[in-house]
């Protein structure tokens, strides 16, 4: 196994959520593709700790001990290097986090892609950047991505279709 350690600048370390955090990225199980924007290596990786996002919709169940224990199990971390047509080369974070309906049909969701999702395919993909910063989440339905969200701003009220401080979505029906 290689390992990677990189940071949003240069190769070097890299620090998630405030501690070194090297990744080990499985480059024997890289997928490959493009679209009209970017080529990408989607990447399975592993580091000294797991992480994932429960995310709920005004559902205070949805964070419980029992309930959000299959999907945590579940989820899984990609590491995405792309290039885009100017040649510009970057990394992202993300973590698919299916829900309970899924789950049902589902008990292993890692052949799913970025540009290959099932067509049953519900639950969020979660964006950071190499160093862990959260950048949005996509709300997926039938393999689809239907809703963006983004952190709301801390100096106000929450806008529609931004996760709050308190860590709950608030959504609005805007398309991508």
């Amino acid at each position: 196994m290689a390992t990677l350690s990189v940071n949003s600048k240069q190769h070097g370390n890299t620090s998630l959520y405030g501690s070194k955090n090297k990744i080990f990225p499985y480059w024997q199980y890289a997928y490959a593709s493009k679209n009209e924007n970017y080529t990408f290596v989607e990447l399975p990786f592993t580091s000294k700790s797991k992480f994932s996002t429960i995310i709920r919709i005004n559902d205070p169940q949805a964070t419980s001990s029992a309930a959000s224990q299959p999907i945590l199990q579940n989820s899984l971390n990609r590491l995405i290097l792309y290039k885009n047509k100017a040649g510009k080369i970057k990394e992202r974070l993300i973590t698919y986090i299916p829900d309970k309906e899924y789950l049902k049909n589902h008990s292993d969701i890692s052949h799913n892609q970025i540009d290959k999702l099932d067509h049953d395919f519900s639950g969020y993909i979660e964006y950071k950047n190499i160093n862990g910063k959260f950048l949005f989440v996509l709300k997926i339905v039938n393999g689809k991505a239907v809703k963006k969200f983004k952190r709301a701003k801390t100096n106000g009220a929450p806008a529609n279709g931004t996760i709050n401080s308190a860590g709950h979505l608030q959504t609005n029906d805007a398309k991508l």
